[in-house]
């Protein structure tokens, strides 16, 4: 069964194509809350609680900033990189085809970071990968 998330159409129009540079439209979260936020908030499905909009009126994970408005870098940190904050737009829509050539740098990535990402994830008390 197909789970249907309804979007504000403003941000379907405004993400970017997969693997082109992030915009911050926010509709990623607006789909679904990613593995923190779901263990976080307990919420599989929908417009995640952290979702919030900074000054510039683009939208931002609320969970980085307020680990940093609360002095917490490591959590700060660890969010961001978790979330791959600056790496591109990982999001896909409907038919929307795979940039297999981003796919593989996050991969790539990902097995040169496995350290990291590892004590991120115990920082956040996310289970072991």
């Amino acid at each position: 069964m197909a789970i249907v998330v309804r979007v504000p159409k403003e941000m379907v129009e405004a993400k970017p194509p997969h693997g082109s540079p992030c915009n911050r439209c926010g509709l990623c979260c607006s789909i679904r809350p990613c593995e923190l936020g779901r263990k976080v908030f307990n919420q599989d499905w929908g417009v995640c609680p952290a979702l919030t909009k900074d000054e510039d009126g683009k939208w931002i994970c609320g969970l980085v900033i307020s680990s940093l408005l609360s002095g917490r870098m490591d959590l700060c940190l660890s969010a961001a990189y978790l979330n791959r904050i600056g790496q591109g737009c990982d999001s896909r829509i409907e038919s929307e085809p795979i940039n297999q050539e981003f796919e593989d740098r996050l991969n790539k990535a990902d097995e040169l970071s496995r350290d990291a990402i590892v004590k991120s994830r115990e920082i956040w008390e996310l289970p072991p990968l």
